[in-house]
């Protein structure tokens, strides 16, 4: 790429993100914000940072110098300042980017020169005259437009530490991740590699283009995350692969380079390393990215074969050994500290630990079960040691009679004397056997009271291993923060309105997988804000507010639950105009009577929205009822609230943790079944309820609790397992207090059992779409028991919603949905990719290479692809003609995406049929726009 399409390619990139930059200057003035406490205004500051540095490296000093003094014109923006004061410097930072934004447009122009010294003179920090000396020299050095390639004034530039910095604090936490999980595997490939080209000291067939490919995604991926060190060493270590894989020069050139690539590959894996927590940082990365930087400006003065480099000191970090046992033992000790296991793993541990833990309640019930019979073993022994010795006295009381009549010569018998004797003889052996009997039971009872000891330890330490795995899987909510403002500010820019994001709360812990199936809904909740609820500046103003809209998100944990509020000002839900679309969709009567909360509830319906035309920004793909089935399948419960002018709150419960629950076992028609605890107000006897004459003279049942009655209804009907109860038959029963989405309900159930900790399980895709059905667990005997959602159950009996009508909204929802195949071989970046497109409402299908996205495409109806350039097996220009070829897929916009700037890769993917090349780096609105246009192009 030529200087002249850089500064283009950097002045379209700025022009992208000023519109956010500018809205956070206003805040400065509207709001009082200041850095580091306003998250728009970081934002803002980190675009002007990244812009800075950039056009530093294209060679624009002067206007890499005044965005440096901006950032100080930020700094200095305190709550002591005046209403004046921050007013001044907020148009005077507007005026400077706008400056730039000319400077960069047309930089040989004498006007635009003097507007950026001009705006230099009226700072508000009033720099000294040296500064502006200083600045003013600059001035003088206009950019050159001669050509030269991308990296050239790149090659001229003093390293700092801070271009081999490995300071992660900023990246995005999934992004991060998934770098991390597929680097180390990708330089030990990359080392295997140049080792084996070393050996062979010729050039491996094909092996120099992989390890160019392995260095290429690294440089990709260390540029989207924000590492420096990875990015900038990647990136040279690639030229100069590029250079040996070319086959040009001295082979003692080739061979010291190609054991300077080898040590810039271990510097990268040490660096991955201690990102992971394994090692220590490299200290020689500022030497290595030096070492490599002298090799590509040797290859771009063509002096390659006569730089004779030494070997790069790499002492610096070399383990030290230990001066003692003790000190081994720390290090072993810091060695064990972190291992990184992937969220699969460890919810396969729960899952068996959860199953053990299961087992193990289950065989404690059963051992408990064999003690109560022991017990009533026991106590008909006792009856039977009693009818003995009754026995036993009166044949002791028989015995004696007969002695007298013998010593009295009463016609007596001697062969009666001899039964009785018999008889006494087989009484006192039956005592004997029955004592013995007594003696083994004892024991045996006693030994079985003992292995319920040790069960009830064993299963302690199963509960707290299980407990402790899940634990394992909590992670801090502020690992979604990045990604829900990249949506907002997204959003914004899309709709041309000034929102700001708060977040509170940002370090509750939630588990991972809650966390995972919470994000989406969370993006949706925050596009539905900005979109349908915050009004444009223009009408704020009218009503009164601040021309920004604001958006507040706060996590806390109330119990065993996440609270999630998420909070607009924006103009509230329309009650009137939902209820209106809602008779017009024919999911309700024109007479329904519904009260204003109903009315509200009505949007949770699948494709529902009252806005004329379905937009990208809120109406694609995920309605409002997704999140209130995700809330539901997560056993949480989600609320809305709305006042009209004032906002809408939503307000979202999850259980911290989605492996255990404390639930209320009852019997209902001759099933099993549970209701979660926290769903649970109370249980309450049989006979407590009794029969009354309702409001339209029908029999009803009524129990009374806390001073309140509340009719009794019969879960078993509302299951379905079975017919119509009887009022007389609810009378009898017991009842269960529950909480729903209108208040307490009153349930009949035939018996409440107990009241057990239960392991939970998936129930599938099949019964987990059954209403009032949420996850399920193992009974005594391996039975399963199903935990019901009485809310779910409430909305499902109580609904007005026609379902004629839910179903054609649900399937035109299905039918608007825009599907988009996202092919790169780097995992890092598939994930950044999909992430932008998730945040604007489409749908992502991966693929890792190019024989991957065309069995994608043969599964899934795709409308748009975008894919990187260089991937294994098949690259984007093969995958590109390929699609081509086939007739259903010929129109199929394609969009390639790679660091690759060259004409020549320009020119090869226009003729493979790709539609548009973007080069990274690139913003997300810019890629955002590039693909609705041409799908619009398409439709």
């Amino acid at each position: 790429m030529k200087l002249a399409e850089l500064i283009e390619l950097l002045a379209t990139e700025y022009q992208a993100g000023l519109p956010a930059v500018r809205t956070a200057f206003e805040s400065i003035a509207s709001s009082r914000a200041v850095l580091s406490e306003d998250a728009a205004l970081d934002n803002a500051v980190e675009f002007i940072e990244r812009t800075r540095v950039a056009i530093e490296m294209a060679g624009l000093s002067a206007a890499s110098k005044l965005l440096a003094h901006s950032i100080d014109v930020i700094a200095s923006c305190d709550t002591a300042l005046s209403r004046d004061d921050r007013s001044l410097r907020a148009a005077w930072l507007s005026q400077t980017v706008d400056a730039v934004d000319a400077y960069l447009s047309n930089g040989a122009a004498v006007e635009s020169v003097e507007l950026l010294y001009a705006q230099a003179l009226s700072s508000p920090l009033e720099p000294d005259s040296e500064w502006l000396d200083a600045f003013a020299a600059t001035l003088t050095i206009r950019p050159s437009l001669s050509g030269g390639d991308d990296d050239a004034s790149a090659l001229n530039i003093e390293i700092t530490e801070a271009n081999v910095s490995l300071d992660v604090r900023n990246a995005d936490p999934e992004l991060l991740s998934a770098m991390l999980a597929d680097a180390p595997r990708q330089l030990d490939r990359l080392h295997r590699d140049l080792v084996e080209i070393e050996l062979a000291e010729v050039r491996v067939n094909g092996r120099l283009a992989e390890a160019q490919r392995v260095a290429h995604t690294l440089k990709g991926s260390g540029n989207i995350i924000g590492i420096p060190g990875v990015a900038n060493i990647a990136h040279r270590l690639e030229d100069v692969l590029i250079w040996l894989d070319g086959g040009e020069g001295d082979p003692a050139a080739h061979a010291l380079a190609l054991r300077d690539a080898r040590v810039a590959t271990d510097s990268l894996s040490q660096a991955v390393a201690h990102l992971n927590g394994d090692e220590a940082p490299p200290g020689y990365l500022l030497a290595v990215l030096e070492r490599m930087q002298a090799w590509a400006t040797a290859i771009e003065q063509d002096e390659a074969n006569y730089f004779l480099p030494p070997p790069i000191e790499t002492t610096s970090t070399a383990p030290v050994a230990a001066d003692s046992a003790d000190a081994i033992g720390e290090l072993r000790v810091s060695d064990a500290v972190t291992l990184r296991v992937s969220s699969d793993r460890i919810g396969e541990l729960v899952m068996r630990a959860g199953e053990s833990l299961a087992g193990a309640q289950r065989v404690a019930r059963t051992l408990r079960r064999i003690d109560a019979r022991l017990s009533q073993a026991d106590e008909q022994r006792r009856l039977l040691r009693q009818k003995l010795e009754e026995l036993q006295r009166l044949i002791d009381r028989q015995v004696v009679v007969l002695e007298e009549k013998r010593n009295a010569n009463e016609q007596f018998d001697p062969l009666e004397f001899d039964r009785y004797d018999s008889l006494h003889i087989l009484s006192r052996t039956l005592s004997e056997a029955v004592q013995d009997q007594d003696d083994l039971a004892r024991e045996a009872q006693q030994d079985l009271r003992d292995t319920l000891l040790a069960l009830r330890e064993d299963e302690r330490g199963l509960r707290e291993q299980h407990r402790t795995l899940l634990e394992s899987r909590l992670v801090p909510f502020a690992s979604l923060i990045s990604r829900l403002r990249r949506s907002v500010e997204q959003t914004a820019n899309e709709l041309d309105k000034p929102v700001r994001l708060s977040i509170r709360g940002e370090q509750t812990t939630i588990d991972s997988s809650v966390l995972g199936q919470l994000t989406e809904p969370l993006l949706h909740i925050l596009r539905n804000a900005v979109d349908h609820g915050i009004e444009d500046s223009a009408e704020r103003m009218l009503r009164g507010k601040s021309a920004g809209g604001e958006i507040v998100i706060e996590c806390q944990r109330e119990g065993a639950q996440v609270v999630i509020r998420c909070h607009d000002d924006g103009r509230g839900i329309d009650a009137a105009r939902v209820r209106d679309k809602a008779v017009a969709e024919g999911l309700i009567s024109h007479d329904a009577e519904l009260s204003r909360d109903e009315v509200i509830e009505l949007v949770l319906q699948r494709g529902f929205s009252t806005k004329a035309d379905v937009s990208q920004v809120s109406g694609r793909g995920i309605g409002m009822d997704v999140v209130a089935e995700r809330m539901r399948a997560l056993k949480g419960a989600l609320s809305i609230r709305s006042e009209p002018g004032a906002g809408t709150e939503i307000l979202m419960r999850v259980p911290v943790t989605a492996g255990l629950a404390q639930s209320l076992v009852v019997d209902v028609a001759n099933e099993r079944v549970a209701i979660a605890s926290d769903h649970v107000i109370t249980a309450l006897p049989p006979g407590s309820c009794e029969i009354a004459v309702g409001p339209d003279s029908q029999i009803v049942v009524e129990c009374e609790f806390a001073g309140v009655r509340y009719p009794v209804l019969s879960l078993a009907e509302w299951l379905g397992f079975s017919g119509r109860v009887s009022p007389d038959e609810r009378a009898k029963n017991a009842v269960v207090l529950a909480h729903s989405d209108r208040g307490p309900i009153a349930l009949s159930v035939d018996r409440v059992v107990d009241v057990r900790e239960f392991v939970l399980q998936n129930v599938g895709s099949i019964l987990s779409k059954i209403p009032g059905l949420s996850v399920g667990s193992i009974g005594d005997v391996g039975t399963p028991i199903f935990l019901i959602d009485p809310a779910a159950l409430a909305r499902k009996a109580e609904s007005k919603v026609t379902l004629s009508a839910a179903i054609r909204l649900r399937q035109r929802a299905e039918a608007e949905r825009v599907r988009i195949l996202v092919v790169d071989d780097a995992l890092s970046a598939r994930r950044a990719l999909r992430q932008s497109f998730e945040n604007s409402g489409f749908e992502v299908v991966m693929a890792a290479d190019g024989f991957e996205a065309l069995e994608a495409l043969r599964r899934h109806p795709i409308a748009l692809i975008a894919t990187d350039l260089e991937m294994p097996n098949l690259n984007g220009v093969e995958l590109a003609r390929r699609v081509r070829e086939v007739p259903a897929w010929s129109l199929l916009p394609i969009i390639m995406i790679t660091s690759r700037s060259g004409e020549r890769h320009r020119v090869v993917a226009d003729a493979a049929g790709v539609d548009r090349y973007l080069t990274k780096p690139f913003s997300d609105v810019l890629l955002i726009e590039t693909a609705k246009s041409l799908l619009q192009q398409r439709a």
